[in-house]
């Protein structure tokens, strides 16, 4: 039973929570100095995802909230992949020379990030004003593409170091919830529009795809955590004999 009015509300609440959600990641890593366990490879896949979304939106005349959320959606991701850079650069330092702390490297390649996607949104903007049937047709399919698929490398990074520190649980659940939010708009709003069908059916499954795959992120932090605890604690608590020679003691006559 369509009801515009509700699907209005619904639709600006997940407008805020999918605008916001990484708020609280950029906070927890600016707070603990570390990104911990949190994938650069996610945040970078979904800041990627921002302008193909955005252009496409652009281009279809949609409300301009729409258009908005993508673009901060997009921003926080770049501030979140630049934390990687600044914070634990070690698992990109071998691939792009990153240095850890270094605040001018992390200007510039915040500023080089977002001008790339600035880049990308006009360019795509511009290609899809012909009217190209194709590349319309293809956005949308490679935005759902870019969003789900970002949670793949978090998962495996999760499975193979089972340390779940340094990810946000509010961002996860205002992920999930802008995920429920905007099922329910879609499925309340009126359809005018038999040829976009098929954009309501892909967006309604992609955000079910990445409201069920946040769910499983918080069963697994939430799972690994008391382990990675247990074993925090086991190492802290190791006790040593007092007679026991440290390896690269300087104390330790050679």
């Amino acid at each position: 039973m369509a009801s515009p009015t509700a699907a209005t509300v619904f639709n600006y609440i997940a407008f805020f929570l999918w605008s916001f959600q990484l708020a609280p990641q950029v906070y927890e890593n600016y707070k603990s100095k570390s990104t911990g366990t949190l994938s650069p490879y996610m945040v970078l896949l979904w800041a990627v995802w921002a302008p193909i979304y955005a252009s496409h939106a652009l281009w279809s005349g949609v409300d301009l909230p729409v258009v908005i959320q993508p673009n901060v959606f997009g921003f926080l991701s770049g501030i979140c992949w630049t934390q990687c850079t600044y914070y634990n650069p070690s698992r990109l330092r071998k691939k792009l020379g990153f240095h850890e702390n270094n605040k001018c490297q992390a200007v510039a390649v915040f500023v080089a990030l977002m001008s790339i996607l600035a880049a990308i949104e006009v360019g795509l903007f511009y290609a899809l004003k012909p009217s190209s049937a194709g590349l319309a047709t293809a956005l949308p399919i490679l935005a759902t593409a870019l969003i789900t698929s970002g949670f793949i490398p978090q998962y495996m990074f999760l499975w193979r170091t089972p340390d779940p520190s340094g990810i946000s649980i509010p961002f996860l659940l205002m992920d999930m919830s802008g995920g429920i939010f905007s099922i329910l708009g879609l499925l309340l709003a009126v359809e005018n529009d038999d040829d976009e069908a098929w954009i309501r059916r892909l967006s309604c499954g992609s955000y079910a795809a990445v409201a069920a795959l946040d769910a499983g992120l918080i069963s697994l932090i939430i799972w690994l955590r008391p382990k990675h605890d247990s074993h925090a604690s086991d190492v802290e608590i190791l006790p040593v004999h007092k007679d026991a020679v440290v390896v690269g003691d300087p104390l330790v006559a050679t």
